[in-house]
């Protein structure tokens, strides 16, 4: 009977020794999956966000020259307010036309469209969503403006010069507010993720 129990024990216990290199083979898989899932996780967010870093360098240089050239469209059009035979179309062509830039932000709505968006910290959600509908203003702001350019034309009305104005310094308005966030978009990139933009620089 002794000897019965003796090797009904040997017996478990060769079983439980065969399972434990199994158990911890399907164990190692297991946290190395999670590991290179999490590594694989990182390298999207630091990609997006020096994409987002580069999208915010960019736009603020093409701010400066788009807001110079309102800046003289206005006070071009001021100067030939009340002037009845400078028409818009010549006013406009007096600055070079309008200069209106292409504001990028690929790495926001990259990042926004993936799963990865709710690791983000909240505060930066939150800055970047501010910007995402600056440009947005922006972006309806240029369209209104281009489309009453273009009816105007030929006009040489004050009330379509004040029209025009009106839109000009919306657009100033709106870009002034766009490079504040982005300036505090990118000082807080900077500081939480000053190490990885010099891997993934443009």
């Amino acid at each position: 009977m002794k000897e019965k129990n003796k090797t009904k024990r040997l017996h478990w216990f060769n079983i439980l020794i065969d399972f434990i290199p199994e158990f911890l083979g399907v164990l190692i898989a297991l946290l190395l999956a999670g590991w290179f899932q999490d590594s694989s996780d990182n390298e999207f967010i630091n990609k997006s966000i020096s994409s987002i870093h580069y999208d915010c360098e960019t736009n603020m240089k093409n701010l400066k020259v788009q807001d110079q050239n309102m800046k003289n469209q206005i006070d071009t059009f001021n100067h030939y307010l009340y002037d009845n035979k400078v028409r818009v179309i010549e006013i406009i062509s007096k600055n070079g036309g309008i200069q209106m830039q292409n504001m990028l932000n690929s790495g926001w709505k990259i990042l926004e469209r993936s799963s990865l968006v709710s690791k983000m910290d909240y505060k930066m959600l939150t800055m970047l969503s501010e910007m995402d509908s600056y440009l947005s203003h922006m972006d309806f702001c240029i369209k209104t403006l281009t489309n009453l350019v273009y009816t105007t034309l030929n006009s040489s009305s004050t009330n379509d010069k004040k029209a025009l104005i009106v839109l000009f310094r919306d657009g100033l308005n709106i870009s002034y507010h766009m490079k504040n966030s982005m300036q505090r978009i990118d000082s807080l990139i900077l500081k939480d993720y000053g190490r990885t933009l010099r891997k993934y620089k443009k």
